[in-house]
């Protein structure tokens, strides 16, 4: 289609070039231009460690009451974790520090880490 755009917010012709680019340069570095390349994803996880049954036990007369147990928040122990890797292995895995600000600086500052 004449003007559409992808996913990533890319014409075709400009989709097309790219891809034309990157068969250019491997034909010409060979395996090199593959060790050049670095991806990396991103994802939130949560982390929850519940009572084991030993530590929930508590010792109680059989006609006392039971005692309540409340639902752990899971929300307050949420995480972002970002991964970056090349055709060797990974090269870096970093964990957002609880309650840090997810903006440009925070970005940079992993990005300086992967160097």
């Amino acid at each position: 289609m004449l003007g559409s755009q992808n996913v990533n917010g890319r014409s075709q012709n400009e989709t097309d070039g790219f891809r034309t680019e990157v068969f250019m340069r491997y034909a010409q570095e060979g395996d090199e231009f593959l060790d050049s390349i670095v991806t990396g994803d991103e994802t939130w996880g949560f982390h929850h460690t519940p009572e084991s049954k030993q530590q929930s036990l508590q010792w109680h007369h059989t006609h006392s009451p039971r005692t309540k147990k409340f639902k752990t928040s899971i929300s307050v122990k949420k995480f972002k974790a970002s991964v970056f890797w090349d055709r060797k292995g990974i090269l870096l895995v970093d964990f957002m520090p609880p309650g840090a600000t997810i903006n440009a600086a925070a970005y940079c500052d992993t990005l300086t880490r992967l160097r």
